[in-house]
């Protein structure tokens, strides 16, 4: 774990608790040392993150008595739980995971921040308790059987998210879910279950905000992002962004910049190949900004080395393509900074992904016939002439592999995993959590819930494997509740104009296309005055790969080694359909990505595949 802590090492040994820790040090670099043990209760102490609301809550701890001896947030942690025990967590604005061990119980406490922004990941036997913030530390156990989570590969196939719930893609490894802790006393000899302390599908009403006008709510918007923006600009170290040519990065660019009396760093990364790059885009942000931008330029070429040592740094398969040009950017940005301030999160709280979510409309006025959509329409937009459940028709939107095509192609063993349904499972507690929820609204929950996890797992190795801190000023728990009190309109919504007859016979996607709905409504009118209009009114572009391309390319010795491996993903495929795949002219680049993935994953770490 030295690249996600290069500053400083500590170790704690007693009474059979093992603490270890890597630092990388963003505040007091010269205190603040870990594993940190108090020295009047003999709490023990690890912790990797920060607490954004480092001022106010040390404020508070003073007029408490705290006797404070450095400037670090780790300190300020120890004394919270001293003086609110677990009750603390209320008091904590930040990006964190940390474990504390207590004597005056022998327990040990797992807490995960709300978003999920810092990873936290566990095992659990009969003979003790084993966690880290990376899979990799954790498969360095013995007690840790290499052996795949036949379901969450299923999930995997599906969705390329790398967990499912709290399982991961090895057997008894678990995350923690965001806004949950877990406690393990070793002596009660009972089952542990992690408890949510704060929950995406539980957030209170909040009447106030459902009663602004959209213009009241635009400005507060302004001022909510901007108190964000500030809580996490706290650095001891050089501190900058990242920079895209969408609105997210230019709006953290214009508030950081400000902050920094326009001193901001930043860096860009991307390809050079027609309809994969926005290097126009992003340098107009930089322009309008007056950004002195560091612009990385990639080749396909040093992809697969960057691949392959990315899954050997992080433990576990990549989520997206995008993953590997992120880790450069990092790198290069690490040259001149520690912290990055990254635009991950407004999407999922704002309502930036118009097919996953607003698709949410054509079903509901598919049910309602108000106003009306073409059934013919509906089925070439969906390929059902029935609109399904909630759940049925997010997954036919969202699904990278469907379920019948992963049954045609993979063997019994797989089946299982299918048949009974885990995967469907999950998702019916996520829409009946979200049932008393609009469509939209549910299908924005349970994305954020999904994807953002995905997002910020993406972020969190990329960056560290970099040594650097990626945060994420969006995903501020007192922003996202907040937003996700407001009504669905402030967030996405048709654009003024469309007539009865287009939208009869237009689904979502070419509504979409013609550039008929409008996403991040609220985020654009706060922000209408202070980005350029080219930015404001771009679409949403992911961030672009040529990963297809490379398939045929630098990548194709690869891909056709994927389908070859006798201990590989491919040992579960259907007789023959390895053989097709690899001496095929085509290429499925959607079957690809995970597959390859699977095999650099087993093959560096020897992942059993077999049952």
């Amino acid at each position: 774990m030295r690249l996600r802590g290069p500053d400083d090492s500590g170790f704690f040994a007693r009474d059979g608790i093992y603490f270890g820790h890597r630092r990388l040090a963003i505040l007091d670099p010269e205190a603040g040392k870990q594993p940190w043990v108090d020295a009047e209760t003999g709490v023990v102490l690890v912790f990797n993150g920060e607490l954004f609301n480092f001022w106010e809550l040390r404020e508070k701890l003073l007029a408490r008595g705290a006797v404070l001896q450095t400037r670090c947030d780790t300190e300020l942690l120890m004394f919270a739980y001293r003086f609110w025990g677990r009750n603390c967590l209320i008091h904590l604005n930040g990006m964190f995971a940390f474990a504390i061990y207590d004597p005056a119980d022998r327990s040990t406490w797992l807490v995960r921040d709300r978003l999920g922004v810092k990873p936290l990941y566990y095992h659990l036997d009969g003979k003790g308790l084993r966690f880290a913030s990376s899979m990799k530390a954790l498969l360095a156990f013995p007690a840790v059987d290499r052996r795949l989570d036949m379901a969450v590969m299923a999930h995997y196939l599906r969705t390329v998210r790398t967990s499912l719930g709290r399982r991961t893609l090895v057997k008894e490894v678990f995350s923690l879910g965001p806004g949950e802790s877990l406690l393990w006393r070793p002596q009660s000899g009972s089952a542990v279950e992690p408890l949510a302390y704060w929950n995406l599908f539980a957030l209170p009403p909040n009447a106030d905000a459902q009663a602004l006008s959209f213009e009241e709510a635009s400005v507060e918007t302004r001022e909510r992002v901007h108190a964000a923006v500030k809580r996490q600009m706290i650095s001891d170290v050089p501190l900058g962004g990242f920079l895209s040519g969408g609105i997210d990065s230019s709006i953290l660019a214009a508030e950081a910049s400000s902050m920094a009396g326009g001193r901001l760093g930043t860096f860009s990364v991307g390809y050079e190949q027609e309809g994969y790059q926005e290097w126009e885009a992003i340098r107009e942000n930089a322009r309008y900004h007056q950004l002195a931008n560091e612009e990385i330029h990639l080749r396909p070429d040093d992809y697969i080395k960057d691949w392959q040592w990315l899954i050997a740094e992080k433990g576990q398969p990549l989520s997206t393509p995008n993953e590997v040009p992120i880790y450069r950017l990092a790198r290069a940005f690490g040259s001149r900074f520690k912290v990055a301030l990254s635009g991950e999160g407004a999407d999922e709280v704002f309502g930036g992904y118009i097919i996953p979510t607003f698709c949410a409309f054509d079903r509901e006025r598919f049910i309602s016939g108000c106003p009306p959509i073409d059934p013919d329409c509906f089925r070439k937009a969906y390929g059902a002439w029935e609109a399904g459940s909630r759940q049925e028709h997010f997954f036919r939107v969202n699904s990278w592999l469907s379920r019948e095509r992963l049954a045609a192609l993979f063997d019994s063993r797989l089946s299982p995993a299918l048949s009974e349904d885990p995967v469907e499972a999950h998702y019916r507690g996520l829409f009946a959590a979200s049932k008393e929820e609009s469509a939209f609204a549910a299908y924005l929950k349970i994305h954020a819930r999904v994807n953002l996890e995905g997002l910020l797992s993406r972020l969190d190795s990329s960056t560290m494997a970099a040594s650097v801190e990626g945060r994420v000023p969006f995903t501020d728990h007192h922003l996202v509740e907040w937003l996700f009190s407001l009504p669905d309109a402030f967030k996405m919504r048709l654009r003024e104009g469309v007539s009865p007859a287009v939208l009869r016979s237009r689904s979502v996607y070419e509504l979409d296309r013609e550039g008929m709905v409008e996403s991040k409504c609220l985020l654009r009118r706060a922000y209408a005055e202070s980005l350029p209009q080219a930015i404001l009114q771009r679409p949403k572009v992911s961030f672009p790969v040529p990963f297809a391309e490379m398939l045929t390319g630098p990548l194709k010795e690869l891909y056709q080694a994927t389908w070859q491996s006798p201990g590989g993903p491919s040992l579960l495929l259907r007789e023959g359909i390895p053989k097709a795949f690899a001496t095929s002219p085509s290429v499925d680049p959607m079957l690809a990505w995970p597959m390859v993935n699977l095999f650099l994953w087993q093959r560096e770490f020897g992942i059993d595949f077999s049952t």
